[in-house]
């Protein structure tokens, strides 16, 4: 048998694999356009940003990832409950001096930045302090997107862990003891709890623990 009939026979037998798996990549990457959180992870890594897509991205792309990224929420003033002034209060208020100012557009101020470098994941520099007094609504929202799995794997895991802690024997378990145990393990495996003091997490393990061995009626709301 020929060089040439092996190499071809090869080439017919990868041929409809490959072809398989553009089909399945190029379906998940017009799904990713679908999404906003896609765009808005990239865009609330603070090493990536605006800069990122202006620079890698067709320019065509640009308005609907930038839209859809955008969240007007953060131009909403925190509402706060107007108090009742006396005439003496009142008074005072019209003597006093005070520049008004509009609140600023987080998102303006984070994405009009350059990108820098950070030394961690992009979730743990949102975690800091800093950036949580920097950008008190936006942080949440980095926070919120940024915690969210890449692939459905791990959740999907942990819902099939939680079946091994409702035993036979504990099918009255009510719905937030069993969050707390499986969150627990979760965070444990995945390390989140790694620099705590031992004695919280063991206190914490202790709680969950005295709440699933418990009787069925206290946990189900009987």
């Amino acid at each position: 048998m020929s060089c040439r009939l092996v190499l071809n026979r090869m080439i017919a037998q990868t041929e409809s694999p490959v072809l398989t798996s553009w089909y399945v990549f190029d379906k998940y990457y017009q799904l990713s356009d679908e999404s906003p959180a896609y765009g808005a992870a990239l865009i609330l890594h603070p090493s990536r940003g605006k800069a990122h897509v202006q620079k890698n991205w067709p320019k065509a792309w640009h308005k609907n990832i930038f839209a859809g990224t955008y969240p007007p929420f953060l131009l909403l003033p925190s509402i706060v409950p107007e108090l009742e002034l006396d005439e003496y209060d009142r008074l005072a208020q019209e003597l006093d001096v005070v520049g008004t100012e509009e609140d600023a557009d987080e998102y303006d101020s984070y994405t009009s930045q350059p990108p820098i470098p950070i030394d961690g994941s992009p979730l743990a520099w949102w975690l800091r302090a800093e950036q949580k007094e920097r950008f008190p609504r936006l942080s949440k929202m980095a926070i919120d997107i940024l915690s969210i799995p890449a692939m459905s794997a791990d959740p999907e895991r942990t819902f099939s862990g939680a079946r091994r802690t409702i035993s036979w024997d504990r099918m009255l378990l009510g719905a937030s003891t069993i969050e707390k145990g499986e969150c627990l393990k979760s965070w444990i495996r995945s390390g989140i709890t790694a620099g705590l003091p031992v004695e919280e997490i063991e206190l914490f393990e202790d709680i969950t623990h005295n709440s699933i061995i418990g009787t069925p009626r206290e946990h189900s709301g009987l």
